[in-house]
């Protein structure tokens, strides 16, 4: 399978010397299913961020499905963003004032799609994941599985080849934990789309295709 995900030496020093990741290096298949488990302040963040494209390391390199990424020129890294990454954060992170369909809908109003376009393609991906009675309903109309499901979709909208999810159980019940996760995993499964997911729970690292741990800035179980 080729690589959508390749770090090779990635380092991230803060000022004052305090490094918060060490010469990481790895790579992803295309459709792997990934966690990386680590305390609070092991660099988690920083690692998702510079994979992100949202942070930039002090050394090391980065290509993300078959483009190098340079993080010295800011309109590549938001068409990466735009094109080849969707985000999944712990906060669901919707729009209040907007529907479901609408917070799914909005990352295409950047790729300049027609209304309809964007609506038929939003609903169907909605009602695949089960919220097609929802779909007119307000965040706060929502359960947090629910906008959870919401803020998957709206990651999957533009059809991205790899999916970032940071902590995105952490603010769910257990049950509500394992359904999102093993949503996750079929998305992964069916689509063949790269996840790439940070959390601290360490049961739902063995359900993964594989499991990386991050201990003081340093990636081990590649």
């Amino acid at each position: 399978m080729p690589a959508t995900i390749e770090v090779d030496r990635l380092s991230k020093v803060y000022r004052g010397g305090v490094p918060a990741l060490a010469e990481a290096s790895f790579t992803i298949e295309k459709g792997e299913f990934v966690t990386l488990i680590g305390r609070s302040g092991s660099g988690k963040s920083t690692l998702l961020n510079i994979l992100g494209c949202l942070d930039t390391p002090t050394s090391g390199s980065l290509v993300l499905d078959g483009v190098p990424v340079n993080f010295r020129d800011p309109s590549q890294l938001v068409s990466i963003r735009r094109q080849k990454i969707g985000f999944v954060f712990q906060q669901f992170n919707l729009l209040p004032h907007l529907t479901a369909q609408e917070n799914v809908e909005y990352p295409m109003l950047f790729n300049y799609h027609e209304p309809k376009i964007r609506a038929h393609t939003a609903g169907e991906l909605l009602t695949s994941l089960g919220l097609g009675d929802r779909k007119h309903h307000h965040p706060a109309e929502l359960s947090g599985g629910e906008q959870q499901r919401v803020a998957i979709a709206r990651a999957l909208v533009s059809n991205p080849p790899i999916i970032f999810a940071d902590e995105p159980t952490g603010n769910l019940d257990q049950k509500t934990s394992a359904d999102i996760f093993s949503l996750m995993q079929e998305i992964s499964r069916v689509r063949k789309t790269t996840f790439f997911m940070v959390t601290h729970e360490r049961e739902f690292g063995e359900y993964a295709d594989r499991s990386f741990r991050l201990i003081d800035g340093k990636v081990t179980g590649t």
